[in-house]
């Protein structure tokens, strides 16, 4: 393929959609809120209570190990 032999074309009913609801996002939630900026307030709240925690997710050394056991093997005490 070179610039040659590549074609397009652009389906501008797709294009309209796409750049209607560009930057807009859709938030599906079982919440019956009858305030959307409050559903909104909440979402943003989560990504941030995220975004906070991403950096001990990365540096902490406590959690699940990640040692697996064989069926049948006996786990001894340290």
């Amino acid at each position: 393929m070179n610039r040659d032999t590549f074609r397009f074309a652009v389906q501008a009913e797709k294009l309209a959609d796409a750049e209607l609801y560009d930057g807009h996002y859709l938030l599906r939630s079982n919440l019956t809120a009858d305030e959307p900026a409050w559903l909104w307030k909440l979402y943003m709240l989560l990504v941030e209570t995220k975004a906070s925690s991403a950096p001990l997710r990365t540096t902490c050394t406590c959690g699940p190990s990640t040692t697996r056991w064989r069926r049948g093997s006996r786990r001894t005490s340290s």
